[in-house]
């Protein structure tokens, strides 16, 4: 009884000759090989399974130079560099390569075994970067709230997070500026 070796299917292990020639069986169909010598019969187990890896973007799209890449059993899959594109960019952080649920970080320090019919689908995850936002109450004084705040790219910050502040001689209706001058 042959047994299984990883990655190779035995149901497709041919027996060869020391002539590198295959051995056919007597299995009622085809025409066997007679035995004139003593000879030892060597497996040859064929093409290793291999697996077919597609990288894709958050949104599923497929990148391009990172589909049906192709890994033999038993290896682990390289680590690819994330490419930019026109959705992330500079505001954005990559987070990994994740399963196809986006829960789990793939685990490319395990090598592949079972089952190579179905492509692995390996997604990146990407999220927004947060900008760290303080308040400067320019001269015045900050008289309730204030706290500094990190804030995802291009969102807003709530009314519920305005400060407010005072200052001698001004009225205290607070405008925020993004410079001293005043200017938004």
């Amino acid at each position: 009884v042959l047994k299984a070796r990883g990655g190779y299917d035995t149901s497709k292990v041919k027996w060869m000759m020391p002539d590198n020639t295959e051995f056919i069986f007597d299995d009622g169909e085809n025409v066997p090989t007679k035995v004139n010598d003593n000879m030892v019969l060597k497996a040859d187990w064929g093409d290793i399974k291999q697996y077919t890896i597609n990288f894709y973007d958050d949104d599923g799209t497929l990148y391009d130079g990172l589909s049906n890449i192709k890994v033999n059993y038993g290896e682990k899959v390289q680590r690819e560099e994330c490419p930019l594109n026109e959705t992330y960019d500079e505001h954005y952080e990559f987070d990994g390569w994740y399963d196809e649920t986006g829960a789990q970080p793939f685990p490319f320090d395990t090598p592949l075994t079972g089952d190579s019919t179905t492509p692995i689908s390996i997604y990146a995850k990407h999220s927004k970067k947060s900008y760290h936002v303080t308040f400067d109450a320019n001269g015045g004084e900050i008289t309730s709230g204030g706290d500094p705040l990190d804030i995802p790219y291009n969102n807003s910050i709530p009314d519920s997070k305005r400060p407010t502040a005072s200052r001698d001689g001004y009225s205290n209706t607070t405008t925020w500026c993004t410079d001293k001058a005043g200017e938004h």
